[in-house]
């Protein structure tokens, strides 16, 4: 290969990968907020069927209540995830922003799929990914909730009348990378969050996309068939 070819090589991939997660932007409304539950979650759509490529908005902390479990410390989306193979979520560390988020993804029943704290030892933003090494995930085209926390705020799940974590997070094991749920409430759907480590870890974010479409409108995704969406599960 020419060394012309060689120089452009990298250049042309840079290029590839800086427009797959480009495309329209999606941003919570002006003095509203997204939701933390599956009742209250935000539709992502950005109108017609085109692709999402950017979620933006805010955690603002205690300014909603004035415990700290009542703040504003996670946002909840409903994404169309419409190339499954393709798909990647991955925060973005923007001017005066949230530094330590996290990023969760369930199944349109709530059920936990896969969950991201820390990218790497030294970087504390988050990514999740299907064809990620630790955790695949073996997705289908269709509705799914995504959410970012403040960390460590957890997603919990209710069991026998229990509530605990659905992900396991606090494992040592699973403070790096990707991670799917584990433990007794592995299957319990969404239904709250633990608090987070530091109340004062809030502030803009931006969640790039790839592999995502708008949200249909609501009488469109009735129409919808519902999907039978698997996890590899890892064999411990």
């Amino acid at each position: 290969m020419r060394r012309r070819d060689l120089l452009a090589a990298p250049l042309a991939l840079a290029f590839i990968a800086s427009t797959a997660l480009a495309g329209p932007e999606w941003e919570e409304p002006t003095g509203e907020d997204a939701g933390n539950s599956l009742e209250t979650a935000f539709n992502v759509s950005t109108g017609g069927s085109g692709h999402v490529g950017v979620i933006k908005g805010r955690l603002t902390g205690n300014s909603g209540g004035s415990g700290f479990l009542e703040g504003d410390f996670q946002d909840l989306f409903r994404i169309n995830i419409v190339n499954p193979e393709e798909f990647l979520a991955q925060t973005e560390l923007v001017s005066n922003g949230l530094g330590d988020p996290m990023l969760f993804l369930f199944d349109r029943d709530g059920t936990g799929l896969a969950a991201s704290n820390d990218r790497g030892d030294s970087d504390p933003q988050s990514k999740l990914a299907a064809n990620d090494a630790n955790w695949p995930l073996n997705l289908e085209a269709g509705i799914y909730y995504l959410a970012i926390t403040s960390a460590t705020s957890e997603a919990m799940g209710r069991y026998n009348n229990e509530v605990g974590p659905i992900f396991q997070m606090g494992l040592s094991e699973h403070q790096i990378g990707q991670w799917g749920p584990s433990g007794q409430f592995a299957q319990a759907p969404l239904d709250g969050w633990s608090p987070p480590t530091e109340p004062d870890n809030i502030g803009e974010y931006e969640i790039l996309l790839n592999g995502v479409g708008s949200v249909p409108a609501p009488g469109a995704i009735a129409l919808l068939v519902p999907l039978a969406i698997g996890v590899r599960r890892r064999r411990r």
